[in-house]
């Protein structure tokens, strides 16, 4: 069954004082500019070496270290974490002092300076400094059995939804770490996604106080930067950003060639490069690939002029012919003035 679904995020949270909530908002963002880099630049240049094409690789930013630093198993934020909930008096100065060993080496984290306990965590959307501090309370999220029980005999939706009646909660479930909850929860949200076709919305907030008709400019440049967008349209510029299968292409323009190229001249691949040489094209930005052809906006610009010059004269032509068959003699006045 087909549907449209939206996912409306905010966005990275970066405050004066962020903490685990922070963490996993941010993290949550981090899977989904990956997404955002899988089918804006990774898929993108997939398609160029499907196609065989000649192409200039276009350097972005790959969140996979972060991701991988937050999530990698025994040396990861999240699962340090984790297993600090298990160990005897564990505490927050011993996840902080075993992740600091863990990532020594790592180009994207520190433990601040100034305090042992926040530890810095450069993003894709910019440096975060987070407070280590009730981490482990934080993601401990226990709930006893008589609570849950409670709350599967409530009658409002919402907690329905949350806690099913008369579903039995393991005590694997129950004693599992809201982190790794949260981890399951956005690992089936990705798989969702990655099912879908996406399009996306950037949303630009033009000043802190919401206030109408008032730009900042730094916001709004700093807000492209850390969204991507700047890289989506550099990819796009650089990239070649319109494509038709040999077939399309030669049907759509073998007419502007006016009739030095036929579509009986050879398979549509052949066609296709015949129109390209007859409308003199730079080959740096039209390419024939396996499958399509690929070529850029001022090709693209060149061909759509000369294919609407022709389609406009062939509509002028056929006026022209239709007028010439009329007979004026045989209109009423009012049809001559018409015509």
């Amino acid at each position: 069954r087909l549907h449209i679904g939206i996912l409306d995020i905010f966005g990275f949270e970066i405050f004066k004082h962020n903490s685990f909530e922070q963490l996993c908002i941010n993290f949550t963002n981090e899977m989904l500019q990956q997404h955002f880099n899988e089918n804006t630049f990774k898929l993108e240049e997939r398609v160029y070496k499907e196609e065989g094409i000649d192409w200039d690789h276009i350097n972005f930013i790959d969140n996979e270290p972060m991701i991988a630093l937050i999530t990698k198993k025994s040396i990861g934020i999240l699962p340090i974490l984790d297993e600090e909930l298990k160990v005897p008096q564990g505490s927050d100065k011993g996840f902080l002092r075993k992740l600091g060993d863990k990532q020594s080496s790592c180009k994207i984290f520190e433990i601040a300076r100034k305090d042992p306990m926040h530890f810095v965590v450069r993003h894709y959307a910019g440096k975060v400094e987070y407070d280590g501090n009730k981490f482990l309370e934080k993601n401990r999220d226990t709930l006893s059995t008589d609570m849950v029980e409670m709350l599967q005999t409530s009658s409002h939706p919402l907690i329905n939804a949350l806690y099913p009646p008369g579903e039995n909660v393991s005590s694997t479930d129950r004693k599992s770490s809201l982190g790794k909850q949260f981890r399951g929860q956005l690992k089936t949200l990705m798989g969702q996604l990655n099912r879908t076709q996406p399009h996306y919305i950037r949303c630009v907030k033009p000043n802190d106080t919401k206030t109408p008709l008032q730009f900042i400019p730094k916001n709004c440049h700093e807000q492209l930067t850390y969204s991507g967008v700047y890289e989506a349209v550099a990819i796009r510029k650089q990239g070649f950003p319109f494509r038709l299968s040999h077939k399309d292409f030669a049907e759509r323009y073998f007419k502007i060639t006016k009739g030095n190229v036929s579509m009986t001249d050879g398979d549509a691949k052949s066609v296709s490069r015949a129109i390209i040489k007859h409308e003199k094209l730079d080959s740096k930005n039209v390419q024939v690939g396996k499958s399509r052809v690929l070529y850029r906006a001022m090709e693209y610009r060149q061909l759509e002029l000369d294919w609407s010059i022709i389609n406009k004269n062939e509509t002028i032509t056929k006026n022209l012919a239709r007028l010439v068959r009329v007979d004026h003699n045989a209109l009423g006045d009012d049809r001559k003035e018409a015509y």
